[in-house]
């Protein structure tokens, strides 16, 4: 931590080993460490320095577990990027403010009486500027997690330099594809809609706040980039009916989604600081969660390194599946050579509707099979005209015959 020793590392049990990064989440090493009685293992303390591949990590975690003659060390570090959380900008610019990503960094990161901390950025790309309201009182962290949330940007570092690059010139087509049982041995596809809701009541400012709370902004008409989802609060919709909106609370419908999934109504979207409805209706639809979530992933046993922002082409053959990911995560073992990689990938709608694509080849398939075998369609015609429309998957499995 002081820089007064470094020590190569003899004591890590190499199949422990994992490198974890994930697009604007996570970039993580953990193992476990063997007493050998070597220098090494002594510095494996919190807050020291982890050297691996030219990049810098820092111990956050470095776990004792003793157990009769096995003594041994679990240890997590975390990239030196992250050390962004203790530079600090505790003023605000006040009032509105239309900014850039450079806007922002330069604030926070440059413009503190605390000092950057030895950290230095770079922006990738020209995004459209955005309004924000009252900014500062943010971490360097915070700053970061902005940009890739305002301006669609994705954050990697070398070591403390920070570079933000927007997602179109971030994401890059490779020569590569994903083939199941050949590159791909395993493949896994997950589809959520326990959140799905696609109706919402939406209430704005109230008039009633406004007068005993002089010091708001009663003029403001926010778009959604302004409010931050942590802001939302929920309530019941039958609450006080004598209450003044600067607009009448309204329902807002994502039709696409209802066409899908049906209707899934879900809690009110409420937020104090809206004056205008149409920019209170295009915070709810881009706040509910209107498609299901789908996650993706797959091991890889190929040659190829791959890096976050890859798009390679999946060929799920016994899924019919076929389309364009992207890496947004991958987990190795350097220190393994029997080890392959894991590897996660986007869950972008496209990725749903080329799913959905690949049900209905599966489903044609199996229509042709029984019809060629003389069996009923009535199930599977069922299945293929209508299950996509309820956003429900059914099928016939049995009969049941009442005795009586």
């Amino acid at each position: 931590m002081k820089s007064q020793y470094d020590e190569t590392l003899s004591c890590i049990d190499n199949s422990s080993w994992s490198h974890n990064v994930e697009m604007n989440q996570t970039d993580q090493i953990t193992f476990t460490a063997l007493q050998d009685g070597s220098l090494g293992y002594q510095l494996l303390e919190n807050e020291n320095y982890l050297y691996f591949l030219g990049q810098q990590y820092r111990i956050k975690q470095a776990d004792k577990d003793d157990s009769g003659y096995d003594y041994h060390r679990e240890v997590t570090t975390t990239h030196i990027r992250f050390d962004a959380q203790y530079v600090y900008q505790y003023e605000k610019h006040k009032g509105s403010w239309t900014v850039g990503p450079a806007d922002l960094m330069s604030f926070v990161f440059d413009q503190n009486e605390l000092g950057n901390h030895g950290f230095t950025w770079s922006i990738i790309g020209d995004p459209p500027k955005v309004e924000v309201t009252d900014y500062g009182e943010k971490s360097g962290q915070d700053c970061i997690n902005d940009c890739c949330e305002k301006f669609n940007m994705v954050v990697t570092a070398d070591n403390k330099h920070i570079y933000l690059t927007v997602m179109e010139q971030f994401v890059k087509k490779i020569n590569l594809s994903f083939k199941y049982l050949n590159n791909t041995p395993e493949f896994k596809t997950s589809i959520d809609t326990t959140e799905l809701q696609n109706i919402a009541k939406c209430y704005g400012k109230t008039k009633e706040k406004e007068e005993d709370n002089t010091s708001s902004d009663s003029g403001s008409d926010l778009s959604d980039t302004d409010v931050d989802t942590t802001d939302i609060a929920t309530k019941d919709a039958s609450a006080d009916d004598d209450t003044e909106y600067y607009f009448e609370p309204f329902i807002v419908r994502d039709e696409e989604s209802i066409k899908e999934w049906g209707e899934r109504p879900g809690p009110p979207i409420i937020d104090e600081r809206f004056t205008n409805p149409e920019a209170m209706r295009q915070y709810a639809l881009a706040t509910m969660k209107s498609e299901p979530e789908v996650q993706m992933s797959l091991s890889y046993t190929g040659d190829e390194p791959l890096s976050l922002g890859n798009m390679v082409y999946a060929i799920i053959r016994p899924e019919n599946f076929e389309t364009w990911v992207t890496v947004t995560a991958v987990k190795t073992n350097a220190l393994s050579w029997h080890s392959d990689p894991e590897i996660s990938l986007n869950n972008k709608p496209q990725n749903l509707v080329d799913y959905e694509v690949a049900l209905q080849k599966s489903i044609q398939l199996v229509k042709g099979h029984l019809s060629g075998i003389g069996r009923s369609l009535s199930a599977v015609d069922t299945l293929a005209n209508n299950a996509w429309g309820m956003g429900t998957i059914t099928k016939k499995v049995g009969e049941v015959h009442d005795r009586n």
